[in-house]
Parts: C-alpha cells; structure tokens; sequence
C-alpha cells in the first residue's frame, strides 16, 4: 500500500513539474511573439521596487494585495469579536438573533462599505423589490378597461389658470360663501340697536368693502379725500374771511416795481446806447488819425 501512495505522489509531483514547465514554455512564446516593450524611466522603477510585491508580476502583486486585504479583513472581524465579547451580552430574542445573523458581512463592514451601500446597492435593491412587487400586482389583475378621450381628460389634472377660470367652481366657492355667511348670521343671537348715524356709518362701511367694488374702492377714497380737502380749505377761507372783516387798516401801495423782462428778451438800460456811440466815435477818430500818420509819413504805402 505504500508503494502505490509513494508512486502516486511521485507521479502528481512529475505531473505538477511538466504543468509548470509548460507554463514557463507558454509564457515564454507569448513574450517572444508579442513586440511590445515598454520602456520604463528611473523613477518608474523605483516606484515599482520601492512598492510592495516589487519585481513580482503584476497579477501576483494583485494576488498578494487581495489576500492582504482578506487578512485586515479577518483581522478587524476578530478585533471586533474580542471587542463584543468584553462588552456586556444581554439576552436576546430570536427575532433579534434573526436580524443579526441574516447579514453576518453588515457586522463587519468599514464605514466606507457602509456609506456605498446605503448611497448606490440599497436604493437599487428597493427599487428591484417595488418593481417586482408592483408586476406581481398588476399580473394578479389582468383587467385592462379601454378609456375613451373624454375620460382621458376628464382624468387629467386641470392647471392653475383653468381652476381659476372655472364657472362651476366660482359658483360652488360664491355658494359655499354664502351658506357659511347664513350660517354665521344664524349663530349669532345678540341683536344691538343702532341709531339712524350708525346705520348709515355701517351702510357705507359695508357697501365700501363689498367684494365686487373691490375695482373702484381707490377711486371712491380718492373722491371722498378730495371731498374733504375742498370742506377744509372752504372753512378756513369763510374764516380768514370772518378775520378780515373787523380789520380797519388800509394800507397805501407804493410805487409798482418795475415790469419784468421775459425770458428770450433783451432788457433795456439806460445809457447804454450813449455809451456805445461814443466808443464807436472814439473808434473812428482812432482809425481816421492812424490814416492820417501813414499818408504823412509813409506816402508809398498809401499809394
């Protein structure tokens, strides 16, 4: 029996050593029959050697780096079950046994994981859920009824302008104003009484903030102010008026001022048409002079 197991692991070891070799072989040829060589500078080979796994392929270094990160992985599981197990165990139900250990890999995720799951795998996996969910209704269901135009638009919800623009609903908010009015009216049991000023104060009270002068109630507050401007400065003339009446002084009125000039036209002052004929002479009597010393002085130039 153990010359059978001692020849059988000899013929899985020369069976390994041949895979290999036909590894290295195959490797070999591809590296021969593929032209691409690139070309590396200094600091990219120190990078390379200076990186963990350096000088090793990059399919091992992506091997290593994995089994590194299983490892941490492992690592922190038992950190974390050495942390539980200090801490108090209270006891609990099936339910909640259920709930922990229906996701063991929840338990250990980083908070990095966590925050890619809730933002990207939950929302897609609800989302799967509904619309599994919603096909399952709709195949429980098979009836489809056939809708019509009018129906379809019936169906349709109606917009801002086209509520606003609605008669039916006018009526139905003016009737609903209406009856909540009576109602209000109804409900109220005290009944003062009102003299004949207090009646007309609440008549034109009332028919001032009546919805429907709501267009001309500006005009009719302009009016009555005007109304009252033209009381007030007819009291204080009759007043000024009454004043004046037992007032004796008479006064003289002196010389008028002088008329004004109106704008555009030229003001006339005195001497000034005197004035600007003598310089006019003077200006002569200049030219005729200086006429007088070039003929006497100069007599080629006069010629």
């Amino acid at each position: 029996g153990s010359a059978v197991t001692e020849r059988l692991a000899a013929e899985a070891a020369a069976l390994a050593e041949r895979r290999a070799r036909r590894e290295e072989q195959r490797e070999a040829e591809e590296a021969a029959a593929c032209p691409f060589a690139p070309k590396l500078n200094e600091i990219s080979v120190r990078l390379a050697e200076g990186s963990e796994g350096g000088g090793q392929p990059v399919l091992a270094r992506m091997q290593a780096w994995s089994a590194g990160r299983c490892e941490r992985q492992r690592e922190r599981e038992q950190a974390l079950e050495e942390e539980e197990a200090a801490l108090f165990t209270p006891s609990i139900s099936e339910a909640t046994q259920l709930l922990l250990t229906a996701r063991p890999g929840r338990l250990s995720e980083t908070e990095e994981e966590r925050t890619v799951r809730l933002a990207r795998t939950d929302p897609l996996v609800r989302e799967e859920w509904r619309a599994a969910a919603e096909a399952a209704s709709l195949a429980r269901h098979p009836f489809a009824p056939r809708i019509d135009g009018i129906s379809a638009r019936i169906a349709r919800p109606k917009s801002d302008d086209e509520l606003m623009r609605d008669p039916r609903g006018k009526a139905r908010r003016a009737s609903a104003v209406e009856a909540w009015r009576r109602a209000e009216e109804e409900g109220r049991t005290f009944a003062p009484r009102l003299s004949a000023a207090s009646e007309a104060i609440a008549a034109r009270v009332t028919d001032r903030l009546h919805p429907a002068d709501q267009a001309t109630l500006s005009e009719r507050v302009q009016a009555e102010m005007r109304e009252r401007a033209a009381r007030r400065a007819a009291a204080l003339a009759e007043r000024e008026e009454e004043a004046l009446a037992g007032c004796t002084f008479a006064p003289t009125p002196g010389r008028p001022p002088p008329p004004r000039v109106p704008p555009g036209e030229a003001r006339a002052i005195k001497g000034l048409s005197r004035h600007l004929e003598r310089k006019e002479l003077a200006r002569r009597r200049e030219e005729e002079q200086r006429a007088r010393e070039a003929k006497a002085f100069n007599p080629e130039v006069v010629r």
